[in-house]
């Protein structure tokens, strides 16, 4: 088994497509506030395009094989991991990491050795356990801080995902993957 997370930012090479690409809306006449609008938006690229599947890059992939302690490998090294462990666990993995990996895997012209469907199909456990839908419930989704909270008593390191250096988000990315891991451990027996 292998328990994994991912950190992400805006891929800075992507920036000017997605800035050609956006705009005011259209019933907004002023040249002041279409340009109010339009710099609103410029400012929020970084932030949007560090959660967008396409337009962000990974910095740090945290995984953690069985029991041995968490550790960061490289894109290529999860691409050989992952075939060799019969089960993934993550958090909001499905939705999010599992296609940034094989996103970010193609515009770097790795090979994906897994189907992709294998790694994103919702509410399958057959090989890729994804904790945040199978705890909610296909209901109200919750993120891991507060599962952490409400069945482990524990909270999640607070972080400032705008100001904080790389080494504070790879220790972050560690800190999920241990606590992914956790809450596994609570919840593995009835899903």
């Amino acid at each position: 088994m292998i328990t994994l997370d991912i950190e992400t930012r805006a891929d800075d090479k992507l920036l000017p497509i997605y800035l050609e690409n956006i705009s005011a809306p259209k019933n907004i006449k002023d040249p002041e506030k279409i340009e109010a609008r339009l710099e609103a938006k410029r400012n929020e690229a970084k932030n949007n395009l560090a959660v967008d599947q396409d337009y962000s890059e990974i910095v740090c992939i945290g995984i953690k094989e069985n029991d041995e302690p968490a550790k960061l490998v490289s894109l290529k090294e999860l691409l050989e991991l992952l075939p060799k462990h019969n089960k993934v666990v993550t958090f909001n993995g499905k939705s999010f990491d599992m296609p940034v990996i094989a996103k970010c895997a193609i515009k770097q012209g790795l090979e994906l050795s897994l189907n992709f469907a294998t790694l994103t199909k919702r509410f399958a456990t057959d090989y890729h356990i994804d904790l945040m839908e199978q705890i909610a419930c296909n209901s109200n989704y919750k993120s891991l801080d507060v599962y952490l909270q409400i069945y482990l008593g524990i909270k999640k390191t607070p972080i400032d995902f705008n100001s904080c250096s790389e080494d504070e988000l790879k220790a972050h990315c560690l800190e999920d993957v241990e606590n992914t891991y956790k809450l596994y451990q609570l919840f593995k027996n009835i899903i």
